[in-house]
């Protein structure tokens, strides 16, 4: 969903630490947001490439609350006016705006 918020703004990523950072931008949702998202996808991480599975229920909790605020303001969120016309995503890395094929 964050990605998708991403995109909604007419950029991409495939850097997922960014695509969550971003979300006080792209959402105008809080910095503790993403940062929850983040530590569970580095938890995520953990567990799929280390076998390091400790569950943490307080993450999972806030993780879930983390993904709906995500989804509601995804659903309120509408095309800005300034999204690209040609319908090409704008890449970004580490916060600067880069148009695609230059």
């Amino acid at each position: 969903m964050a990605l998708a918020a991403l995109r909604l703004r007419g950029y991409r990523s495939e850097n997922r630490f960014l695509v969550f950072q971003v979300l006080p931008h792209t959402l105008g949702l809080p910095p503790a947001t993403w940062r929850v998202l983040s530590k569970g996808h580095e938890a995520r991480n953990m567990a799929e490439y280390e076998g390091a599975v400790d569950v943490d229920e307080r993450l999972v909790d806030d993780v879930i609350r983390a993904a709906e605020a995500v989804r509601v303001a995804l659903r309120a969120a509408d095309l800005p006016p300034d999204a690209p016309g040609d319908g090409r995503p704008r890449q970004c890395r580490r916060g600067r705006r880069r148009a695609t094929g230059r």
